[in-house]
């Protein structure tokens, strides 16, 4: 039987992005299958299961491991390491608790299970997927409500969230609470509706990429004529032939591409474009619209007071790699840019780039681009601004417990969440103090920086933008491929006021204002 389905697109980039992967399903070019190299936690369960069965000599328990393809290349010294860690809980914890955290009789050669208790406590606590836990919002002693921990290994102190309707600062996290305090109208630094979004593909985003070089090499640097709603674009024709989408989808993706091609630069992978746009206090923008039918639109004109002062810089970087890869991209950029500029700037990734938002003093210029984009020490600064957040120590919890460092279950009963995340936290504590190269502190390092966001993606994307120019211009608003970044950005402040009515008059602003430049080129 041949599967069927309908792609439903919520706006344009969707529309372009259903039409790339549908070209790609047609054409059965698939995603690249990513296989997690050597996870040294799964290692570690798997060896104490050996270990029920038999004794195994080092070199037998290494050559059945290595009939794994993730362990293939897998090192005898490595494999060492995990058995050490299995005979007594690591160097740190060894000469103490051993009898805890032991679980394995390792005489240097040769290692088997321990019988009695051991086998049975691995038995309860086989698995890999980790429990998803929620973490309590608390306010002094009033509990505002709660997040998911997922959200919550994103943030750092400091940085400001909704909750419950108002903007909040963080200032404490331990075990499953996190203490905050009131941070009345100020923006949000974290983007929170992600978690549900599965991330753009790396075919696809090749796919895009490719008909946008194909277009802008077909516009070339000619003048394009006004819009004639009777005439049809010999460009959207060739749209709707090139992405197979129809002559009404392709009409839409003219226009928004049309309206880029004027007022920014349609971005490829020739060279990396980041606009600049200075954003003002809300009382110097128009105020909502009254309703208005597309293609026409009208355009009240802003109130900006002259003396006005901008409240904020976006710079919107378009890498198209994806958003694990543009997670790990944008952590490093900010970091760069606090250190240059100080300050702490405001990264918030998305899969077709991501966003740069600056206090007025960190403005920037290009002569900054080769040190915010240079690929040496990419790894170091994003383990340092990984450091930065809970990630790190969220992993940890994952990997202690598919390592068999903490029990789920105990004396035949499920521990409290609560009970694991503080037993968690007290050994990530010690082991990152007195034994940083611990294994399970490395697989969650490892998970961190090749699971949650994509090491390898920012770090060949930066590798070959080294050989390559960057684009900085300056827009008056935000352009059209840029705007479901800056959407991504506002989420969080649509939850202070009725979103229907934010995002109705950000699209009248948005278009009334392509709309008049239009009018200023004739």
């Amino acid at each position: 039987s041949i599967s069927k389905g309908t792609l439903m697109a919520t706006n344009v980039s969707d529309l372009v992005e259903a039409c790339a992967t549908v070209r790609l399903a047609r054409a059965c070019k698939l995603d690249h299958v990513h296989i997690p190299e050597a996870p040294l936690d799964v290692l570690a369960q798997h060896v104490v299961s050996m270990g029920c069965i038999q004794r195994w000599t080092k070199e037998e328990g290494l050559t059945l491991a290595r009939r794994a393809y993730p362990y293939r290349d897998l090192p005898m010294e490595e494999f060492i390491n995990v058995l050490d860690y299995l005979a007594g809980g690591g160097k740190s914890l060894r000469q103490q608790y051993t009898e805890v955290f032991g679980k394995i009789d390792w005489d240097g050669e040769t290692f088997e299970t321990r019988q009695g208790r051991v086998r049975r406590e691995f038995l309860q606590n086989i698995g890999t997927i980790p429990d998803a836990v929620s973490v309590r919002v608390r306010l002094k002693r009033k509990q505002l409500g709660s997040v998911e921990e997922s959200f919550m290994k994103m943030l750092k102190v400091g940085d400001v969230f909704i909750m419950a309707g108002n903007a909040v600062r963080l200032d404490r996290v331990a075990h499953l609470d996190a203490w905050v305090s009131p941070a009345p109208g100020e923006s949000p630094t974290v983007p929170r509706w992600n978690a549900a979004k599965m991330p753009l593909s790396n075919r696809v985003c090749e796919e895009i990429i490719a008909f946008r070089s194909e277009l802008k090499a077909r516009l070339g640097s000619e003048e394009l004529p006004e819009p004639n709603a009777k005439e049809v674009s010999p460009h959207a024709a060739w749209i709707a032939e090139r992405l197979d989408c129809g002559k009404a989808n392709a009409a839409m993706i003219w226009q928004m591409y049309e309206a880029q091609h004027r007022f920014s630069e349609i971005p490829t992978a020739d060279f990396l474009l980041v606009e600049e746009h200075t954003e003002y206090p809300r009382d110097h923008l128009p105020d909502a619209v009254p309703k208005m039918k597309a293609p026409k639109f009208t355009y009240r004109p802003s109130k900006r007071a002259s003396d006005a002062k901008p409240v904020a810089r976006h710079y919107f970087f378009h890498s198209l790699i994806g958003r694990a890869s543009n997670d790990a991209l944008a952590r490093v950029v900010s970091r760069r840019l606090s250190q240059l500029r100080g300050g702490n700037a405001v990264a918030t990734p998305h899969d077709y780039g991501f966003v740069l938002t600056v206090a007025p003093t960190q403005q920037f210029t290009e002569a900054d681009f080769p040190e915010l984009l240079k690929p040496q020490n990419f790894d170091e600064d994003l383990e340092a601004a990984l450091a930065e957040s809970e990630m790190v120590k969220y992993h940890f919890r994952n990997a202690a417990q598919t390592g068999l460092m903490v029990y789920r279950n105990y004396f035949d009963e499920r521990k409290p969440m609560r009970k694991v995340q503080w037993s968690a936290e007290v050994l990530f504590n010690v082991l990152h103090r007195y034994e940083p190269d611990h294994i399970l502190l490395r697989e969650a390092r490892r998970e961190a920086l090749h699971v949650y966001v994509d090491v390898d993606g920012a770090r060949a994307f930066l590798d070959e933008q080294a050989k390559r120019p960057v684009r900085l211009r300056k827009v008056d608003f935000v352009p059209p491929l840029s705007f479901a970044m800056y959407a991504t950005k506002i989420k969080e402040a649509l939850l202070v006021e009725d979103p229907f009515e934010m995002m109705e008059r950000l699209y009248h602003l948005w278009w009334g204002q392509i709309e008049k430049g239009k009018e200023g080129t004739e």
